[in-house]
């Protein structure tokens, strides 16, 4: 039977006139959620790489154009089985790269649904936290792209579900993060603001003053300025204590940031600079 399913995936991925067929059809309008979790099925243990394409191809074509929102939130089971399925696809050893993408976006999907309706998802806040504490692991890089791709509203709502999750542990592999250029450890952030405590985002202000996005000169301007409107945007959040430690390199950013031949990189570092002396001299 599940060749059988294999051979209709392919058929259907190769021939787009098969999407016309009375067969096709009655599973679309009587059965959705079921051919979803059968397409799910075939990109989780298909049997070749490539009949896992075509199938991941076919279910973010389903999600996008052919069943909607509604009848995923209406489907109960079906959706907690989409959520158990799209885990196991994105913590799958698997070196198919195309289907790993395919797992980062059907778990932004679900994970988009589970938030809007502000329903907790263990499993996947689980993996969430230990991509932040081991962030060069295989699975962390698909993790964290997910968590950096989330709404703003959808991140703060996540962490604050992942609060419990942060250990002192996590800090380490944060604060390696955010003293690297990686652009992910700002977007992530903000959200922490309303997470942690002064003391913890203090200590991560302290390791971002000193990342390489800010210093090297190599890096685009798009993503110094991710970077210090973080910064502001903590500085605006707390009424923070500081130390020489943080508003020296602070200072430099902005000195930086205000020589560049570059009006936003100027614009942001008015912003930071506004947000410096406000929580300097409240």
């Amino acid at each position: 039977m599940e060749s059988q399913w294999e051979e209709f995936v392919i058929i259907l991925a190769e021939d787009d006139t098969s999407k016309s067929t009375p067969l096709y059809k009655l599973l679309i309008q009587i059965y959705p959620l079921q051919f979803l979790s059968k397409l799910l099925d075939v990109v989780d243990s298909g049997s070749t790489n490539v009949v896992k394409i075509y199938a991941s191809e076919l279910v973010q074509y389903h999600l996008e154009d052919v069943i909607n929102e509604h009848d995923l939130m209406i489907g109960g089971n079906h959706l907690n089985r989409f959520k158990e399925k799209a885990m196991s696809i994105l913590q799958a050893n698997d070196d198919c790269v195309f289907v790993k993408e395919f797992g980062q976006a059907i778990v932004s999907r679900f994970l988009g649904i589970s938030l809007e309706n502000n329903q907790q998802w263990t499993p996947f806040e689980e993996i969430a936290a230990l991509a932040i504490i081991r962030p060069h692991d295989k699975i962390s890089v698909y993790v964290l792209d997910i968590l950096a791709n989330l709404s703003d509203a959808h991140r703060v709502r996540l962490f604050r579900f992942m609060k419990p999750l942060f250990t002192r542990e996590h800090h380490k592999g944060f604060v390696e993060m955010l003293k690297s250029d990686d652009e992910r450890a700002f977007i992530f952030l903000p959200a922490l603001c309303d997470t942690l405590s002064e003391k913890q985002i203090s200590l991560f202000m302290e390791a971002a003053t000193s990342s390489s996005l800010f210093w090297r000169e190599d890096i685009p301007s798009e993503k110094k300025c991710l970077a210090a409107a973080a910064l502001a945007f903590c500085l605006r959040h707390f009424d923070m204590k500081f130390s020489s430690r943080m508003i020296l390199p602070i200072k430099r950013i902005i000195r930086i940031m205000l020589e560049a031949n570059d009006d936003e990189e100027n614009r942001v570092a008015i912003v930071l600079c506004a947000a410096l002396l406000i929580a300097c001299f409240p």
